[in-house]
């Protein structure tokens, strides 16, 4: 069955879209009209020209998709960035992604700095090679402590589980790839991609709700 291209989707989206796997929120995004407003706003920003380029590099020698640098060369600079976020949207939403809470997230932090201290405290009493060793693990601790508290705000975090945490991390993921390439969320347009793709209804509001900064 062949999906019916909604009004007002780039073309380079369109040649994507027919060569990704087969799935409903590939359907969803190509078909439904409520994107067309979505593609609209979003071809009218300038975009991150450099990381654009990596994704279309990455699009035309690392995937399966048969694009060559011909077929991407055809499109404006601006549907090839609303071509790059509809990989990474399309990526986001289709699996289930994997969540954790501040808690758990802080947590993971605090062993691994206990452990680099535990390391440097045994060094006090070691000598020769274990002396050596045990400063070498306790500086490998230490390094894999500062980043994850470096990555506090990894979009996989959430305050706390309630309701469709899966839900709220997908949107997060799409507005971090919004910002990576026009240097802004797009936090309207990510709803509609969220809604689209999902199949039910999120709000502008729900999501400057989920990718607000926590405060500590």
């Amino acid at each position: 069955m062949t999906t019916r291209t909604a009004k007002g989707t780039p073309t380079l989206v369109e040649l994507i879209a027919k060569r990704l796997p087969p799935s409903d929120v590939v359907d969803r995004l190509l078909s439904d009209p409520r994107m067309n407003a979505a593609w609209r706003e979003l071809l009218r920003q300038r975009a991150n020209d450099k990381l654009v380029d990596a994704h279309l590099i990455w699009l035309e020698r690392d995937t399966p998709l048969g694009l060559t640098r011909d077929d991407l060369s055809k499109h404006s600079r601006a549907e090839c960035a609303a071509a790059a976020l509809f990989v990474n949207a399309v990526a986001a939403l289709t699996k289930s992604p994997s969540l954790k809470t501040r808690a758990e997230h802080d947590a993971k932090a605090s062993k691994l700095a206990e452990a680099a201290a535990l390391c440097r405290e045994q060094r006090q009493h070691a000598a020769g090679d274990l002396k050596q060793a045990l400063a070498i693990v306790a500086d490998h601790f230490n390094f894999q402590a500062e980043l994850i508290e470096a990555n506090g705000d990894d979009p996989h975090i959430i305050e706390r589980r309630v309701g469709d945490d899966a839900t709220r991390v997908q949107a997060r993921m799409v507005a971090a790839w919004s910002f990576a390439f026009y240097g802004r969320r797009n936090l309207g347009t990510v709803a509609t991609i969220s809604s689209v793709a999902t199949a039910t209804e999120t709000s502008k509001q729900q999501v400057v709700k989920w990718t607000a900064r926590p405060s500590h």
